[in-house]
């Protein structure tokens, strides 16, 4: 027997308007693709000062994805090989990455159940002599409580480098995060609160030296000798590089549709809020075994993911599947149980048990910008079917 088609596809698609087209094209005919004096007008200077002004952030690089902003953020502050960086094993396998990529170990704490964030209160005791910075990861767009991670971080004279991956525009007690700490790293790829056509990253800071560090790693190595040479008239060794750098750069093209989104990110995230207060009414309507998201009252949320938490969820999942609703499960295998990195923080499961537990029931459900009132009352309606057999 056939099986019967679903009534309607739910599925996330990025935002490409007219206007981010056009722009895309006008960069493509003016034949400069490529940023190499970070200082000079171009799509990728004017995105970062902008980028500023939105956040209230004295300097940002403008680079090619979240992962590079964490990897130079964290040179940038300091971590080198043998240091220790605390994180958390629920989040996505870049952010042990870059700590593994400096020849730092990883070093993780369990995350809040309702949050997801990390729970500061085990902050203090994984801290050692070597621990040289916490990279605190804000959740789904949940502002991970950074008072008192902040408190422990100077007490003990560390760094602090924020991962805003899923937070663009969020606040935690009205000021923007990414501002908060030594760095704050953004992510713009397709499923982000912006997302440039492609990959694409943004670093944050007040400290002019971190900027200026970070600045260089993301374009070669080339800082002020390479710049100041490139007008020398006798050219033979007159451009050098600074320091051992990387190609990071973001081209001008997804710098010229980054503008743009920013312009449009309150909106979103006011829009995909909006769809998390219709799940919730909508949901309170019957009987169900999920978990709902909470906002703690120092949160402003991005709302980048709807997660709820199910001992069902792989059957719901299923469900929703079959009736067109494309539901996420993020973060199945925890860092400290995934195959790669066993030699750097592996540990044996029930190690981290609020994480293993999260693993195993969060589902996301789709939230984002681009739906209708009446895309989440279908899924609500779907969900109500699952739940009624």
């Amino acid at each position: 027997m056939a099986r019967e088609a679903p009534v309607r596809e739910i599925r996330y698609r990025p935002v490409m308007t007219d206007e981010m087209i056009d722009a895309a094209t006008r960069i493509l005919r003016s034949g400069k693709y490529i940023r190499s004096f970070p200082l000079e007008d171009s799509e990728g200077k004017r995105f970062e000062d902008e980028f500023c002004a939105y956040l209230g952030a004295p300097h940002a690089v403008n680079v090619s994805s979240g992962t590079a902003a964490l990897h130079i953020a964290l040179l940038a502050v300091g971590v080198r090989p043998g240091d220790e960086v605390i994180t958390v094993p629920n989040t996505f396998s870049s952010v042990a990455d870059v700590i593994i990529l400096c020849r730092a170990k990883p070093v993780l704490v369990d995350v809040e159940p309702d949050t997801y964030n990390m729970n500061v209160s085990l902050v203090e005791a994984a801290i050692t002599p070597r621990t040289k910075a916490i990279l605190p990861v804000h959740m789904n767009g949940h502002a991970v409580d950074m008072d008192p991670l902040m408190e422990i971080a100077r007490r003990h004279e560390l760094k602090v480098v924020e991962d805003v991956c899923h937070a663009a525009g969020a606040a935690y007690k009205g000021k923007r995060l990414g501002t908060i700490g030594d760095a704050g790293c953004f992510s713009f790829v397709q499923n982000k609160c912006i997302s440039v056509g492609g990959e694409g990253g943004m670093l944050v800071t007040a400290d002019t030296r971190v900027w200026e560090l970070a600045m260089m790693l993301s374009n070669h190595g080339r800082g002020r000798r390479w710049f100041d040479g490139a007008k020398a008239y006798h050219v033979y060794r007159a451009q050098q590089i600074e320091t051992v750098g990387f190609n990071y750069r973001q081209n001008e093209v997804l710098s010229a549709i980054g503008r743009i989104q920013l312009r449009y990110l309150d909106q979103w995230n006011a829009r995909r809020r909006e769809h998390a207060a219709l799940y919730a009414a909508l949901l309170s309507q019957f009987r169900h075994d999920l978990r709902l998201p909470t906002t703690r009252p120092y949160a402003t949320h991005s709302m980048l993911r709807y997660v709820v938490q199910t001992p069902q969820r792989d059957a719901l999942r299923a469900h929703l599947e079959a009736h067109g609703v494309h539901a996420m499960v993020e973060y199945g295998t925890p860092i400290h149980l995934d195959h790669a990195y066993q030699p750097y923080c592996g540990a044996p499961e029930g190690t981290f048990p609020v994480t293993e537990r999260l693993a195993q029931t969060i589902l996301t459900l789709p939230c984002y910008q681009t739906l209708e009132a009446e895309d989440i009352r279908y899924t609500v309606g779907v969900i109500r079917q699952f739940y009624r057999a």
